[in-house]
Parts: C-alpha cells; structure tokens; sequence
C-alpha cells in the first residue's frame, strides 16, 4: 500500500488514535517533539492550516496555543477526518492530500503546520509547490518529520542519498506504517527551489532528566529522532 493510501483504513485511523494520540503513553512526541515544534510557529500567525491533520490531536493543541487564530485543518483520509470533526466540531476539517489543487479557492494562509504527515508523501517537489500556492507571502510552513539519521537505519543498502520506503512499528504500539527516507539535502532542495527560504530548524534532544524519568537507553537518546523545520515564502 502506498504511503498516503494506508491511512484511509477506517482501523488504522481508529487504532493510531487510540494508541498514539495519548500523552501518558506517547510521551516523546508529547514532552520532546512538540513543544519544539510549536515553538517554531510565528508568534503572529492568524490563519494557521494543519496539513495532515489526521484525528485532530494536534490541530486541538494548536488551537489552544493560538487563541486568537482561525485554525482548519486537512487530510487525505476520510477516516482521519471523521475523527477529527467528532473531536473538533468548530474547526473547518477538509479533504486535501497537498499533491491535488487546493480545493477552496479561498484559501490563503499565513502558517501551515504539519507534524509527522510530509514524509509519506511521494512528491515532495509538488507538495512544496502547492503549499507555496496557498501561503500568504512571508508564509510560513513549519513541519516535522522522522530525522534521516535514524530512518538511514531502515533502508538496508540503499544509499543515504536515495529516496526509499521502508516498512516501521509507529512507538511502541503494534501499529506498522510505511515511510519514505529522505535525505536532509532533498527536503532543503524541494522547498528552495519551490520558491522558500529556511528560517528555523532542529533537532529536539531527549534531556537528561527525560532519560532518567523513561528509562530510556542513553545510546538511543544520543540520535536525534525528529527534525523540525521552518520555511518562509519570500516576499
């Protein structure tokens, strides 16, 4: 099954978001990744799209730290997004893929965000096109994705350099997906060359006090295992 497609399955969608939309159980993503990746997100951002936005956990924490923002939300599953307007009756969910022409001609965005959805799409070229599309100049788009240090390790022979699709358990959870390995050299082209300029990137790190509190190996806390960036449309 294709990256994007597997997350049509009414059960996958419902079974990521019983077992990986927890706090107390996914706790990397929750106490490391997210607040670095919030804090990448213009302070003065008002019209905020979550990409990818599946049941709406995130577009929920966004909402909440952007008070004074309207925040909608989209995905390429009708699956994902059931759950989504179940949650979040007062947010705008829509169905769009990134790939496809936006579908409300209205649409125009100061930030988009999108937390670990870019790396199952197959074309990173065209998503980078199409989200220039719909940002407003000086638009950011802030998105997270597993750090090719780590996905390097999945793809057996294959070149770090190659795009390649390698099959992954998402945490802990008994979920397997299929993701796509990039290098940190093709997502800095596509979107360079789609018209946008870096302007924010890291990689959280796991603290100390976190391994300790986890009992997290400190070998596998010493790679980093998400990479956050921040591109602005230029003016």
């Amino acid at each position: 099954m294709r990256p994007t497609e597997q997350w049509r399955n009414q059960d996958l969608a419902r079974e990521y978001t019983d077992k990986a939309t927890k706090p107390d159980i996914n706790w990397y993503e929750y106490e490391v990744n997210l607040p670095n990746f919030l804090s990448l997100i213009p302070k003065g951002a008002k019209n905020i799209l979550d990409f990818g936005c599946g049941p709406g956990d995130v577009t929920e924490i966004i909402a909440r730290e952007f008070p004074n923002s309207t925040i909608e939300g989209c995905d390429a599953s009708e699956a994902m997004l059931d759950l989504a307007k179940k949650k979040l009756a007062a947010v705008d969910f829509y169905m769009w893929d990134g790939t496809d022409p936006m579908p409300k001609n209205d649409g125009r965005y100061d930030c988009v965000v999108s937390k670990l959805t870019v790396h199952f799409v197959e074309d990173l070229g065209l998503l980078a096109k199409q989200i220039h599309a719909v940002l407003e100049a000086g638009g950011s788009f802030v998105f997270s994705v597993p750090h090719p240090m780590r996905s390097v390790r999945e793809i057996g022979d294959r070149s770090y350099w190659d795009q390649a699709e390698y099959d992954e358990e998402i945490g802990k959870y008994g979920i397997t997906a299929v993701f796509i390995h990039r290098s940190i050299q093709d997502y800095f082209l596509s979107f360079s060359k789609a018209g946008f300029v870096l302007t924010g990137l890291s990689e959280p790190a796991i603290s100390p006090e976190q391994i300790q509190k986890h009992n997290v190996d400190p070998g596998y806390a010493s790679i980093p295992r998400r990479l956050n960036w921040r591109f602005e449309k230029e003016q």
